[in-house]
């Protein structure tokens, strides 16, 4: 099982939905980068949004909205609160979990899908405050950001 540690994946409510996995391998066409659960609605999910209670009650000031669980996990060991939405778009679900969730969103989506999110922040900016900064110059990841980085932008 070519696989490294598996997270739960649940629904805001924390209702478990399944298992998620990163690959140890290069991705091939056999094995994938991610393996998630069979039929998940990413659509329809907030990785991490059960656990942003930790962080207080809702609807907490801000959120981080990164593209990958391993980065929420990534941020949470920082003790800042994040979300991931299974990739760089954002789904009409995804925002209304968003709203209910926070008044605001950082979204930080990886470097090479910058010139692509336009539609998602024009989406997100009509129900929340968004900021959209670049990541620092070299950074291709927000996953790969300190946390004194990711407070800065």
């Amino acid at each position: 099982f070519p696989y490294t540690t598996l997270f739960r994946s649940k629904d805001v409510n924390g209702v478990l939905f399944g298992y998620l996995g990163r690959s140890i391998s290069p991705p091939t066409n056999e094995s994938p980068k991610y393996l998630f659960p069979k039929a998940l609605p990413k659509s329809r999910f907030l990785f991490g949004a059960h656990e942003l209670s930790t962080f207080g009650p809702a609807p907490l000031k801000r959120v981080y909205l990164v593209e990958s669980p391993f980065c929420v996990m990534k941020f949470a060991s920082l003790g800042l609160p994040a979300v991931a939405a299974f990739g760089w778009s954002v789904s009409t679900e995804q925002i209304a979990l968003l709203a209910q969730l926070a008044k605001g969103v950082v979204y930080l989506p990886d470097s090479n899908k910058r010139d692509s999110i336009a539609p998602c922040c024009a989406e997100i900016a009509q129900t929340l405050w968004l900021r959209a900064p670049l990541l620092p110059e070299g950074c291709d990841d927000p996953e790969s950001l300190t946390k004194e980085q990711i407070l800065a932008l």
